[in-house]
């Protein structure tokens, strides 16, 4: 697996931040460049961010909004389909007990910091959220999204009713609980060494009735091509980033390399072991991106020119028409 010393997270990982922040009337463009997120880059929900990014997004609009449950608001807003795939095929598991595991094996596509486990005392299971962002690990902020997404979870197969035996955090009693009741009930337990939801073990086995074992099949399929290309190709999280970087109009070869927490030239002699330089996976990911505006909008070439960050127009017909591939 590729060693980056930051974590990376899927865009989709801030839907609905804009909308909170607007509703707590404070400014989301102006949280996240603070952040270092160009909102261009949210646009495209597989674009990877820096997670130390997104948590400081979180920490920033908590600030700002004075809202010690950003997180958790904003994690209930989400709910389980805010993982993408990983979400999809939780939703058609026969059981809690096989979506929990489905999550705990692939949420890393999603977030490559977070670890979700369970353990059971035999009367209850406890559904345990680990946060391992470099610097800043086990930020309330990230961990109280979770456990909201987490309960979010368990509600497709208990029922939109229930609520946690009980809920750990490892951060104080907040001075305002009235979200946290709202969305975790009143069993509220502060101060404590891991993030949880306890819940009634028996329901590991709580099943839903309507599920389809063809969709569960393909997008396990789809999960596991995921997970091989992701932990075995160096140049798929680099291109990524690449036209994450792109769309939002700030890419270069040393913002890659700082977001990834290596050096310039460690990037390149990445790079290089897949037989690639920077400029050539930046010419293919360009060609890509081209096709795709020209293909799906009414984009001038001038405005697929200014979207590429390629000055001149005959830029745009080369890449579309030499097609510069990634070997």
């Amino acid at each position: 697996p590729m060693a980056i010393a930051d974590s990376m997270v899927r865009a989709a990982a801030l839907e609905g931040y804009q909308e909170l922040c607007e509703e707590w009337q404070v400014d989301h463009v102006a949280l996240l460049r603070a952040a270092g997120i160009e909102p261009e880059q949210l646009e495209n929900v597989d674009n990877l961010l820096p997670g130390s990014a997104f948590i400081g997004a979180l920490i920033l609009a908590a600030r700002a909004t004075r809202r010690e449950d950003f997180g958790l608001s904003l994690g209930h807003r989400q709910g389980i389909d805010i993982l993408g795939p990983v979400g999809f095929l939780a939703r058609q598991c026969e059981t809690l007990g096989d979506a929990i595991s489905s999550v705990a094996r692939f949420v890393r596509l999603h977030d490559t910091a977070s670890i979700v486990t369970v353990d059971s005392d035999g009367e209850f299971a406890y559904l345990v959220y680990e946060d391992m962002t470099p610097s800043i690990p086990q930020h309330p902020q990230i961990c109280d999204l979770a456990l909201a997404i987490a309960a979010a979870l368990i509600r497709i197969f208990a029922g939109q009713d229930w609520m946690p035996a009980g809920a750990f955090f490892c951060h104080p009693k907040p001075g305002d609980l009235t979200a946290y009741r709202q969305f975790l009930g009143s069993h509220l337990h502060f101060g404590q060494h891991r993030y949880a939801l306890m819940f009634d073990a028996s329901l590991m086995d709580a099943r839903q009735s309507r599920t389809d074992p063809k969709l569960r099949a393909f997008f396990y399929q789809h999960m596991l091509a995921l997970e091989n290309r992701f932990e075995n190709d160096f140049t798929a999280i680099v291109a990524n980033l690449v036209r994450s970087l792109l769309e939002s109009g700030h890419c270069s070869e040393k913002r890659v390399a700082d977001i990834m927490q290596i050096s310039s030239r460690t990037l390149q002699r990445r790079l290089q072991d897949h037989g690639l330089n920077f400029r050539q996976l930046l010419a293919s990911v360009r060609g890509d991106l081209a096709e795709q505006y020209l293909r799906e909008t009414k984009i001038r070439f001038t405005g697929v020119s200014a979207a590429l960050g390629v000055s001149e127009l005959g830029g745009v017909s080369r890449f579309v028409t030499r097609g510069a591939g990634v070997g």
